[in-house]
């Protein structure tokens, strides 16, 4: 089992501002363009380096304790959940493993320890306070991490201290981590008519400290760490053409939860009870880590805006807000929203605002894992092809 040294301190608060666009009711902040509601503040990291892993002699390895706040204005509206994310910038970094994963219930203080693999497992030399749901985990086995915290109460998620632990694989030489810190949030779907919510990055500059001595090289197999694919949270935007394309749809769905084991939501799925469908669309597509569109004749009408507008009012009024999410945030919305063409369809029925030919559109050829490949790789984060690591120094090649 590695041997965990004694914890380097790396000062480093930093402030990630939470702020809303509500259409300049309020005064807007200088910086951000918009009306505060607060924000995540971190702490001092600790960082431990780590002694015989086996991720490689090149290779060192830091376990990483991280500590934030949520900080909110007295009179910022309610956040339905929060999330904070940190990016690994630069040199070949994986993070590979962090805590909490998923939290679905109240969960007591519990205590960890490191595996030969740097996967964090029951034991006692790590401790991890008591955790409140809901927290969702993303990112393990890349170059970024991200922490939802969710609540379905009506003051929505509560301010205060948060801890986190990851662990790190980086180059071994010793160079400073660059790292993008973000945050996301968004607002009960009662304000969401009223409040955007938006959101500034910060750059972070991590000085590493001095890496553990004697790291045992790894056989040729577990040079790499085991990555481990996202939980991500998927919602499935579809046009009722007729009963065979909703019965499509149903399929596909079903496989995406019964053989992938993806979080999936659909609207057949939540008619449990009276519902306003309005309200239910906003609150699905701005609480999915990626929106599914799929692709069909009539899914291409309403996108392209050719259709009756007293004819399938509900897609009209989904496809609205994907439009109003694009336009608000082109970059972050263009990696969430995945069209999706079924068997016996066509990229012809991908709406034109999705850029069926100029972005990435995914194919199914089949319900089966060969059929889905792509589309399923993105989802869980798996790529086909990583990226090699790079060599410490550039080679040199002699004169002449």
């Amino acid at each position: 089992m590695p041997t965990i040294e004694e914890p380097i301190e790396i000062e480093n608060p930093a402030e990630v501002s939470l702020y809303v666009d509500d259409g300049g009711h309020r005064g807007a902040d200088a910086d951000t363009g918009g009306v505060g509601v607060g924000c995540v503040r971190l702490r001092n990291w600790k960082m431990h380096p780590v002694r015989g892993h086996t991720t490689g002699e090149d290779s060192a390895a830091f376990l990483v304790k991280i500590n934030y706040e949520l900080v909110l204005e007295p009179d910022a509206v309610p956040l339905s959940w929060f999330e904070i994310g940190f990016e690994f910038e630069d040199a070949p970094i994986t993070v590979v493993d962090a805590i909490p994963r998923l939290v679905t219930t109240a969960e007591q203080p519990r205590s960890f320890d490191l595996d030969d693999h740097l996967d964090l497992v029951a034991g006692q030399a790590i401790h991890l306070p008591a955790t409140h749901p809901s927290v969702h985990l993303f990112g393990v086995g890349g170059a970024e991490v991200r922490w939802r915290h969710s609540s379905r109460l009506p003051d929505g998620v509560s301010p205060g201290a948060y801890t986190a632990w990851l662990t790190l694989v980086v180059p071994r030489r010793r160079t400073p981590l660059r790292v993008e810190v973000s945050a996301r949030f968004d607002v009960p779907v009662e304000e969401a008519l009223f409040y955007q919510p938006g959101r500034k990055p910060v750059q972070l500059t991590v000085p590493l400290p001095e890496p553990a001595p004697d790291t045992p090289s790894a056989p040729p197999s577990a040079v790499a760490p085991a990555t481990k694919p996202h939980d991500p949270r998927i919602f499935i935007s579809y046009a009722w053409d007729d009963s065979d394309h909703l019965e499509a749809v149903l399929r596909f769905a079903e496989f995406l939860v019964r053989d992938v084991g993806l979080d999936v939501h659909l609207d057949r799925w939540d008619v449990d009870r009276r519902r306003d469908w309005y309200n239910w669309a906003i609150g699905e597509l701005t609480s999915a880590d990626f929106v599914i569109v799929i692709a069909s004749p009539l899914c291409r009408e309403v996108g392209d805006g050719k259709i009756d507008s007293h004819r399938n009012r509900g897609l009209q009024s989904e496809i609205a807000i994907v439009k109003e999410l694009l336009h608000t945030d082109r970059r972050e919305w263009t990696t969430r929203l995945l069209p999706v063409v079924l068997p016996g369809h066509s990229i012809a029925e991908i709406p034109v605002f999705l850029q069926p030919l100029s972005a990435d559109h995914y194919t199914i050829d089949s319900l089966d894992v060969a059929g889905a490949e792509d589309l399923i790789r993105v989802l869980t984060a798996r790529i086909r092809h990583p990226r090699p690591r790079r060599r410490d120094t550039i080679l040199e090649l002699p004169t002449a």
